[in-house]
């Protein structure tokens, strides 16, 4: 499914729901759902979730979406401090900034990780 029907389908349940930030997306491995958010203006994408894939080509899986992770992205935690890529994993809270690419992956260019899922 492509990234703006996955953002359609977002923004329905997040309109059913009555407008709350949060999502509930498909079913992670343990059954619960997984939670998460996606912003969208023109390409730019606000993107919040637990990291559900680590791939060693510098790509993570966040709310069912992947991300590209450049040698250029900056990767911090909420004190700003710089994080290396090898660091993460499956399970951390992230909120992504970055651009929609045209096969509708998304090229971060900063990752903050934090310890809460707000």
């Amino acid at each position: 499914m492509s990234l703006s029907r996955r953002i359609a389908l977002s923004l329905l349940v997040i309109t059913l729901v009555g407008g709350c930030k949060s999502s509930a997306g498909p079913e992670g491995g343990s059954g619960e759902p997984r939670k998460g958010s996606i912003q969208v203006s023109g390409s730019q994408v606000e993107l919040k979730g637990f990291i559900e894939v680590v791939d060693a080509a510098r790509t993570l899986t966040v709310f069912g979406h992947t991300v590209l992770v450049a040698d250029t992205t900056q990767i911090e935690n909420e004190r700003q401090q710089h994080i290396e890529f090898e660091a993460l994993i499956v399970g951390m809270w992230l909120e992504v900034h970055g651009q929609l690419q045209p096969d509708d992956k998304i090229l971060a260019y900063e990752i903050e990780v934090s310890t809460r899922d707000d």
